[in-house]
């Protein structure tokens, strides 16, 4: 049976899971460790359960193609099963998953003394959720998860991302359509100082998924280009619910911090290859004027 035992992790990951329980504990939430240590045999097991047999034998050859007969004997020696006997739990075949390693760890968090394993409000969430696999994107809303993505990482990175990641990879890859109609909601940011801070240019991204000299033509990956609306508000209200401060910003409501731009041009009609452009003639923080176009 898989352990449980938070010394079965080696001494790194231990510490990290200690430094994250501990800050758990600081927000008022406790968590309960439920996997550590998954042997080779658990892993095949669990692996198995919900793939269809031509994807199992499939697998079991490619190992044995790639030297490593003994993870494919390992599939069989468990076997038969297959197919949709179980819940899906992991994408890893033995050997292929950090558990089998002990290094990582699996937890849920506890309220009222009870883990909680389906819907929550804790507003967990994914940083740089870049490159998700098409199976795993019903985790999400199974585990009611945040994605957190950064627009113009999709526009810098296309023009060697397939490189790395390969032609079928990269369909799952900077999947902001896929991962809002799965969720409801996206968190976008800048990821400044590595991208430009500028917010238009997440915007632009966001909805355009082009560079700032329209290539491609046809946009990048552009079944997962999001509304101007669902931009606005992946940069505003929900990222602000994400961090649990959709009460104090991310809207122009009475009680709420006045923050906002007045432009000339309207964001939301303007045409796409100007959005990125756009002059802003000054930004209020909290009511404060911060910047003023003096041009």
């Amino acid at each position: 049976m898989a352990s449980s035992d938070v010394m079965d992790l080696i001494p790194d990951v231990r510490e990290k899971f200690f430094l994250v329980r501990e800050k758990c504990l600081a927000q008022g939430v406790d968590i309960l460790l439920y996997c550590t240590l998954r042997t080779l045999e658990e892993q095949a097991i669990l692996w198995r359960q919900t793939r269809k047999l031509a994807d199992i034998t499939k697998q079991i050859e490619r190992l044995r193609k790639i030297g490593f007969g003994f993870l494919a004997d390992i599939i069989i020696k468990v076997g038969p099963q297959s197919g949709n006997i179980g819940k899906h739990i992991t994408n890893a075949y033995p050997g292929a998953s950090w558990h089998n390693y002990s290094e990582a760890f699996d937890c849920v968090p506890i309220v009222g003394g009870k883990p909680i394993w389906d819907t929550n409000d804790f507003r967990w969430r994914i940083e740089h959720c870049q490159v998700v696999n098409h199976d795993d994107l019903k985790y999400f809303s199974d585990y009611s998860i945040i994605p957190s993505v950064q627009p113009t990482h999709a526009t810098s990175d296309m023009y060697w991302a397939e490189k790395r990641l390969g032609s079928v990879r990269i369909h799952d890859a900077y999947s902001n359509n896929a991962l809002l109609k799965e969720t409801g909601m996206l968190a976008l940011g800048s990821d400044f100082p590595v991208e430009d801070i500028n917010p238009l240019y997440g915007f632009y991204a966001a909805v355009v998924r082009k560079d700032q000299k329209g290539f491609p033509p046809e946009g990048f990956e552009i079944e997962n280009s999001i509304s101007r609306t669902e931009a606005l508000r992946g940069m505003t209200i929900w990222a602000a619910y994400s961090m649990f401060e959709e009460n104090e910003k991310g809207s122009l409501e009475k009680g709420k911090a006045a923050d906002f731009v007045i432009m000339n041009d309207d964001l939301m009609t303007a045409p796409d290859s100007v959005l990125f452009k756009l002059p802003v003639e000054a930004t209020y923080s909290n009511g404060v004027k911060v910047y003023e176009n003096k041009k």
